[in-house]
């Protein structure tokens, strides 16, 4: 349980640091369901009550992607999300009392790091892809690359400043967490 306790801490306080200080109009009942109600739903899963409480493995960050705040990063993986590329990332935003899915990026790996750098009003992420290894997903306007593989998004710059928000170190790997556990 104690090994657990510390990458909990860091994403709270992650979560502290990045929340917006001032509310927007409106979201004072606009307040999203828990996440793991999100992702139930978003993957089809049984009720909590049929399935094993572990599955699915992922991990979440709660970040300030565009300066409003709310999103989480959600990295799922298991035989459903992962193939020899790599696994599968979710940004989401709040949105309607829930969320929605601003992207879907497959075949990643972490870590994965918000960096300082901002793309259409949105804050670049950085993840591993095989054969290329680290790469700038920047944001379109509207969603991130889904496939951080091709040739078209730049790799890493040199220097490039932001913050690992999910690694999988042996405390932070999803296997270790059950589901709804940030």
């Amino acid at each position: 349980m104690r090994r657990y306790l510390l990458p909990l801490l860091a994403v709270a306080l992650l979560a502290l640091i990045t929340a917006p200080s001032v509310m927007p109009a409106g979201a004072a009942n606009a307040e999203p369901a828990p996440l793991s109600t999100f992702l139930d739903a978003y993957l089809k899963l049984p009720p909590a009550a049929e399935r094993n409480p572990q599955w699915p493995p992922y991990v979440a960050a709660s970040v300030d992607l565009d300066k409003r705040g709310g999103q989480v990063l959600v990295y799922l993986a298991g035989q459903e999300w992962c193939g020899s590329g790599g696994c599968t990332l979710l940004v989401l935003t709040p949105e309607g009392g829930s969320y929605r899915v601003v992207s879907k990026t497959t075949i990643m790996s972490p870590p994965i790091r918000v960096l300082d750098h901002v793309t259409n009003g949105w804050h670049d992420i950085s993840v591993t892809a095989r054969d290329r290894g680290a790469v700038t997903l920047a944001f379109t306007g509207t969603r991130y690359p889904g496939n951080p593989s091709l040739a078209s998004i730049p790799t890493l710059p040199q220097g490039a400043k932001g913050t690992v928000v999910i690694d999988l170190t042996a405390d932070h790997h999803p296997y270790a967490l059950a589901a709804g556990q940030p």
